[in-house]
């Protein structure tokens, strides 16, 4: 029993690494690795641009999508940097996401696919949760009051369903100086499930009104995710043995 665990673990590996292959192979360019602290620009990530995907630790980042309206950055404005935060991986997007004063809502909209790398996958690691980190606000004060920016992030269109308690999973950090006014930094989500790759969509929508002195401006978003390990086949069915035999031991 225990070798046909082993057997099937190993064609799974295999086929998770020929996937793994056949998808940055592409083009004979293979996935970028990025040390912790490099940049590359958003513009070379994109679909179609010179580099399929990024590799950052246990992670792989790929098909990045980024649009946009209003005051919001170019693609060749935003640098994305490898960050580890607490051993877990990430990216960080940093640029002048900004609306200026007067005029109309900028806004924008930026896609992409987080995955565990093949190698992490073998060991048995799966992303369980992902953080959230906006920061650069300035004095948000001096945007005019009515004046906000904030990035809202979810997980939908993944296969199993990205949930939290049973909800679609999102997150949301912002300035605001609407109503309350305030802000909040930081955001995180716990996956119900454990997941191998990951759609993430973020929406950066800012206003900054016809009164403001500065622009309403967040000017960098950091983005991470955690994993945990899945027990092996073997391991789980040395587990069940140990209780199955704990049971018949309590009943003698």
């Amino acid at each position: 029993m225990q070798n046909v665990f082993i057997r099937a673990a190993a064609i799974a590996a295999v086929a998770v690494t020929l996937v793994f292959a056949s998808s940055t192979d592409a083009g004979t360019v293979p996935y970028h690795e990025l040390q912790i602290g490099e940049s590359v620009v958003l513009s070379e990530v994109l679909v179609n641009g010179s580099i399929p995907g990024l590799i950052v630790g246990d992670k792989m980042f790929d098909r990045f999508i980024y649009s946009f309206t209003g005051d919001m950055p170019e693609p060749d404005d935003i640098s994305v940097t490898a960050i580890e935060v607490d051993d877990h991986y990430g990216i960080r997007f940093q640029g002048p996401f900004v609306d200026l004063p007067g005029g109309g809502l900028s806004d924008a909209a930026l896609t992409f696919e987080v995955a565990v790398t093949p190698e992490a996958i073998e060991r048995g690691w799966r992303i369980s949760d992902a953080h959230l980190f906006g920061s650069g606000f300035g004095d948000f004060s001096l945007a005019g009051p009515g004046a906000f920016i904030s990035v809202d992030e979810n997980f939908i269109g993944n296969t199993p369903r990205a949930t939290e308690n049973g909800a679609d999973a999102g997150m949301t950090v912002f300035a605001s100086n609407s109503g309350a006014g305030g802000s909040r930094g930081e955001d995180s989500v716990f996956f119900d499930k454990l997941h191998t790759r990951l759609k993430v969509q973020k929406d950066i929508l800012a206003f900054s009104t016809e009164e403001g002195q500065l622009p309403a401006r967040m000017t960098i978003i950091d983005q991470t995710f955690s994993q945990q390990v899945i027990p092996e086949p073997t391991t789980m069915l040395l587990l069940g043995m140990g209780m199955i035999g704990m049971a018949v031991a309590r009943r003698r």
